[in-house]
């Protein structure tokens, strides 16, 4: 399956009930900084190749 044959946004698949709408919302209070710790420039990860 090609990416173009999925919905642009998959959300309007998953039912209004369903907890992955919950636990989307938590995650999306994370703020991006808490996340730069794990990020690595680019050249590392190629020396890692």
């Amino acid at each position: 399956m090609s990416q173009l044959t999925l919905p642009l946004d998959i959300e309007v698949l998953i039912p209004k009930n369903d907890i992955a709408h919950f636990v989307n919302q938590i995650v999306e209070t994370i703020p991006n900084e808490e996340f730069y710790e794990f990020t690595q420039p680019l050249n590392v990860i190629y020396m890692l190749l």
